[in-house]
């Protein structure tokens, strides 16, 4: 029977030990501090504390022989799981105290000979994470009271220990998605500074040629070259938007199936591609912006085209199934390619990433953004027969969308028109379109002051058509809070919006939160017209089914 007033103190001891386990704040600590406790505790002259890594048991901290000077174990040892009674004890989960190591052979000696040894593991849930030993100069050193107490210091320590464990993975795991992310990040920069370089390249040796050359014909075909480069540049602008800013865009029903069926057409040309398709067109619309989505379909078919060469099998389906949040659709584009292997596969969406020489590398990665913000899925994995499957489920539409007939004019009449522009080239720009369609304008660079400059000219018998808004602006008061203000005191007041980024949530096709179209910079004198032309009289309404 114990003595009461010893265990008593020993409840004291372990007790204090506990809270000695949540003052520090690293492993390394935590560990040495440990051993020392742990030997001041038992009255022993040696405390080794072991980390499992893998299937070998790594010395961590030692108080004693084995700690010479802080925080420095001499001549640290491996063992294996299995072997010496360390190892044995990893692998059993069972304590062992041996009495006299010099009758045991699995004895492994470290630094000095020991006479006997006390080994307990360290388990958190079920799982053994380290190894505590004490070893001493003499037989029969240790009582089945040591041992007890060894046994329950290692449990009490058995939870901080695997907390800072996994901590450690975790800081790890992150320290490695950070790395991931900067390596994105220096691709995505080179290859834009490239592709960007190179479109500045053509477009400013072509305007130079065209400002040099005497012949009409010869200066339009110049400057049209420089045009196409552009509309790449902006192409390439609007792509990065969508790595850059959450958001919903202009959404619409979209029927998939059709969307699909229309962009087959991209694999005709390549006379060798065999392409087989199971396609329902009877099957759920979806909610999203067609140009999107049409992108996403084009990436996903061009991609796997370039994995079989052009000259592979292709085979594109769309179904439907359901999902954790009800109904989705599907479309499934398989290639009979090499397949990518496992060791690139977390890379395939990353921006400027390729394993194909011809590829641009922002194909898979534009789609996988797209798809993420419409609330869908796009993964993919390799065919046990070959070759690399792509799958896009998006959430089928719930409502569906009745559109009232609009009638376009052939002509529009002149309209008097309030900008606010920042820029004052592109005012003057915008200013000179309008003039040419046959509208007057006046420019304001405050969005606060888009309301009273309508009403002074709504009072002066001068009244506004519609106001063309900047989406940003620097003084704070973008296109948006200028209509809201707007419209606060004038609720019939029209207003088209100069967009530069497609992503943004609150731009929902055909109800643009007040305004009645939208405008995307960089445009053309035909883009402004086509605007002012159609989507005018566009309306939309939303009927649950």
């Amino acid at each position: 029977m114990s003595h009461p007033i010893r265990s008593i103190s020993m409840f004291q001891r372990l007790s204090s030990f506990a809270e000695m386990l949540q003052r520090h704040h690293t492993l390394d600590d935590l560990l040495w501090d440990m051993a020392e406790c742990i030997s001041i505790t038992l009255s022993i002259n040696d405390c080794i504390i072991y980390l499992r890594q893998e299937n070998m048991l790594v010395q961590a901290a030692a108080y004693g022989i084995k700690n010479p000077t802080k925080h420095t174990i001499a001549e640290a040892i491996t063992i294996p799981i299995g072997e010496g009674i360390v190892g044995t004890v990893a692998l059993t989960q069972v304590s062992e105290l041996v009495s006299d190591t010099r009758e045991d052979p699995r004895y492994i000696s470290d630094q000095f000979r020991g006479c006997s040894e006390l080994t307990v593991p360290i388990v958190f849930q079920g799982t053994v994470i380290g190894v505590l030993d004490s070893e001493a100069d003499r037989p029969h050193a240790y009582s089945q009271n040591d041992l007890l107490i060894f046994q329950a210091m290692a449990n009490v320590a058995a939870s901080r220990i695997a907390w800072f464990l996994e901590e450690q993975k975790r800081i790890q795991k992150e320290k490695e998605l950070l790395a991931d992310r900067l390596d994105s990040l220096g691709r995505l920069a080179g290859g834009v500074a490239h592709d960007f370089n190179n479109l500045l390249t053509v477009i400013g040796l072509n305007v130079e040629l065209a400002a040099e050359v005497k012949d009409q014909e010869e200066r339009e075909e110049l400057l049209g070259a420089a045009f196409v480069s552009l509309k790449e540049a902006q192409g390439l602008t609007q792509q990065l938007m969508t790595f850059a800013r959450d958001g919903e865009s202009l959404r619409s029903e979209v029927q998939l199936a059709s969307l699909l069926q229309n962009n087959l057409s991209i694999l005709s040309s390549y006379a060798s591609l065999r392409v087989s398709r199971d396609i329902d067109v009877a099957l759920p619309t979806v909610w999203g912006d067609r140009s999107q989505l049409s992108q996403v379909i084009q990436n996903l078919l061009l991609n796997a085209a370039q994995a079989v060469n052009y000259t592979g099998h292709v085979q594109i389906s769309i179904t439907t199934e359901n999902g954790a949040n009800g109904q989705q659709v599907v479309v499934c584009v398989q290639d009979n390619g090499p397949g990518i292997p496992e060791e690139l596969q977390h890379q395939v969406f990353d921006p400027y990433f390729s394993t194909k020489d011809t590829g641009t590398g922002l194909g898979l990665a534009t789609a996988y953004w797209v798809v993420r913000r419409h609330d869908g899925e796009l993964m993919m994995d390799n065919v046990e027969t070959g070759g690399a499957r792509f799958l896009l489920k998006l959430p089928a539409l719930r409502i569906r969308i009745a559109r009232s007939p609009s009638s376009i004019p052939t002509t529009l009449p002149p309209m008097h028109v309030l900008i606010l522009e920042d820029q004052s080239t592109s005012t003057i720009k915008l200013r000179r379109l309008l003039t040419r369609l046959g509208h007057t304008v006046l420019a304001v660079n405050n969005g606060a002051h888009v309301a009273s400059m309508w009403e002074h000219h709504q009072r002066n018998g001068t009244p506004f058509d519609l106001a063309i808004l900047d989406q940003v602006h620097p003084s704070g008061v973008g296109g948006r809070d200028a209509l809201a203000l707007l419209q606060n005191a004038f609720p019939s007041a029209r207003a088209i919006i100069m967009r530069e980024n497609p992503e943004d949530a609150w731009l929902v096709e055909d109800h643009i939160e007040g305004f009645s179209a939208q405008l995307a910079k960089p445009f053309r004198l035909e883009d402004l017209e086509a605007v002012l032309r159609t989507e005018w009289t566009k309306s939309v309404q939303i009927i649950p089914s």
